[in-house]
């Protein structure tokens, strides 16, 4: 079974009962069929493109790049995140991000006690000057623009099986994207689109970018697959009338299992279940039509659609 299989875990005894009980519930119901969610109608919408998020859907397993650069910079202005106050808002685009961040009371408790005033528009501003050339130095490794495993094999198949194109939305700016475009196509993968955060008059969760894709690909929403691994996502692609799919299992919100910034520890964190229901949830709540552990189970997703279309 699915769940068994990837979910294993030595040592049981430092499962929690309250952990336990989520993993059961996990296994049982969760991921172990390919079901779908909402009621909405998929008749007649054989799907013909795929838009994908980046991190945390197809590269940088956990978003650890968007992480690092937004610690390290707040903590050269004197200010300490946590990985969840970090990676808190991530999907949106990295200015809004950026100040989703400073609107967080501890942030500007900080801000205050070092700077004697809270934070402005301004100091914003300033910040994120700094940290949108740190964010393209660090997309230029390639532990952070590392496609997760898998991804290729499934893309080469999803293009080959559906004649399949492949577009990206993401709330990295356009020359965050150059970073990660060209380690891509040094790992094989070259979408036949990309739209970055900066390059439409509003960024997700609006559609715009996805439009943008579709008018470079001509291909309609009807026939789309939005998927990414956070809410903003899901909303995006529910916006922009297309088919939506969650994916959890590398996620910015699994991310808050990564020990140590080590991500082979993720499994072993304590909250590692209760986490993932969380994830899940998450995700749920933003209505998609699907959600999936990861992109291993894409391919069954499609031809679920594709007998609902028939």
């Amino acid at each position: 079974m699915f769940l068994r299989r990837t979910f294993k875990i030595s040592g049981r005894n430092n499962i929690t009962n309250k952990e336990d009980g989520y993993r059961r519930v996990l296994n049982e119901t969760l991921f172990k069929n390919v079901k779908q969610l909402s009621n909405k109608s998929l008749e007649n919408r054989k799907p013909d493109t795929i838009i994908f998020d980046v991190a945390g859907t197809i590269a940088d397993e956990f978003v650890m790049g968007v992480e690092y650069a937004f610690i390290t910079i707040f903590n050269r202005h004197k200010i300490k995140l946590t990985g969840k106050q970090a990676r808190g808002p991530t999907g949106i685009d990295k200015y809004r991000h950026m100040k989703e961040i400073f609107t967080l009371p501890e942030v500007k408790q900080q801000w205050f006690e070092n700077y004697n005033r809270y934070p402005t528009e301004t100091d914003i501003t300033e910040l994120y000057k700094n940290y949108a050339p740190f964010q393209i130095k660090v997309l230029n490794t390639i532990q952070y623009t590392k496609l997760i495993p898998n991804t290729l094999d499934v893309i080469h198949k999803l293009s080959t099986k559906y004649n399949m194109l492949f577009g990206i939305t993401t709330g990295y700016t356009e020359a965050m994207m150059e970073q990660v475009l060209k380690s891509f196509q040094k790992q094989g993968f070259i979408p036949n689109s990309h739209i970055a955060s900066d390059q439409v008059p509003k960024s997700r969760p609006h559609p715009d970018g996805i439009m943008k894709n579709l008018q470079q690909l001509k291909r309609s929403p009807l026939h789309t697959i939005k998927i990414g691994d956070t809410p903003v996502d899901i909303e995006e692609g529910n916006n922009a009338g297309c088919i939506t799919i969650g994916i959890v299992g590398h996620s910015n919100k699994m991310g808050e299992c990564v020990i140590n910034r080590n991500i082979t520890t993720v499994k072993q964190h304590p909250n590692y279940y209760q986490t993932l229901n969380e994830a899940y949830t998450e995700l749920k709540n933003a209505n998609p039509d699907y959600i999936i552990y990861d992109i291993t189970s894409l391919e069954k997703v499609i031809d679920d659609i594709y007998i609902k279309s028939s």
